[in-house]
């Protein structure tokens, strides 16, 4: 048997399988009637043609609804919220609210965080009063000064040399005076593993996406999930051994 005809066997259930043909069978004997002349033969013939396409009709209905209600399922499984084709400007208004309501934490992770600094730099000071924040830098002397994921990195974006690296010291430079002023509630470490996928995570939601090559991060799918789902609990976890790893990161100097 071809991989289309397994496809088309086992697609739908026995009882779907009779569910259909039965209405095929009341369409059959409609088209069957019709060619009999006669008022009566007729009325039962539309009758028995509509209620067959009608019986189609409400089933594949129902099949779309099921495998729509499945794949919902399957995202609200996994804690997934929203999805977004791009991170940064584009979904400043994701994260704004966010940012404004948060009273527990605001843990980040990603490369210079340019973005986060030119958006949100003016904010800073109001955020360590209120909320616990970590920022997780790219080290851009991580593993070695002669070759570096923070070059590697540039490459593959297609930046300028050293692009990645002057992000991350304007940085440090720009939050000397709130990371002097809050040690406990506004720090930054710099992290020396390899970079996978960009965090965000404030109280309750995290937003996350991949890092790919030959496209900026900010043009990077990325993907909101709540509290109570497992990527989620993934995602805070991977966030929190980065960080209290001294062998995956440092604190940064002031």
């Amino acid at each position: 048997m071809t991989a289309l005809g397994r496809r088309i066997r086992f697609r739908y259930s026995p009882t779907q399988w009779v569910y259909l043909l039965v209405h095929a069978l009341l369409f059959a004997v409609g088209v069957a009637l019709y060619q009999i002349k006669g008022a009566f033969s007729f009325s039962i013939a539309t009758s028995l043609i509509s209620t067959g396409v009608a019986g189609w009709v409400i089933f594949l209905w129902v099949r779309q609804s099921e495998s729509h209600f499945s794949t919902m399922q399957s995202l609200e499984s996994l804690g997934i919220i929203k999805a977004f084709t791009a991170r940064s400007i584009p979904i400043r208004h994701e994260y704004e609210p966010r940012f404004s309501a948060s009273r527990r934490e605001i843990s980040i992770m990603g490369f210079g965080l340019r973005a986060l600094r030119e958006d949100f730099g003016d904010e800073f000071t109001s955020w360590a009063a209120r909320s616990k924040v970590r920022i997780l830098l790219l080290d851009p002397d991580a593993p070695g000064t002669t070759w570096s994921y923070a070059a590697q990195r540039d490459r593959e974006e297609g930046n300028s040399d050293e692009s990645i690296a002057n992000d991350v010291r304007a940085f440090l430079a720009y939050t000397r005076e709130v990371r002097a002023a809050h040690p406990q509630t506004f720090q930054v470490r710099l992290y020396r593993c390899i970079p996978s996928i960009n965090l965000c995570i404030v109280d309750d939601d995290v937003f996350w996406g991949p890092y790919l090559l030959g496209r900026q991060s900010r043009d990077t799918v990325t993907l909101l999930c709540g509290k109570g789902g497992p990527l989620y609990v993934t995602f805070v976890r991977h966030f929190e051994q980065i960080w209290s790893d001294p062998e995956m990161s440092h604190e940064a100097a002031l």
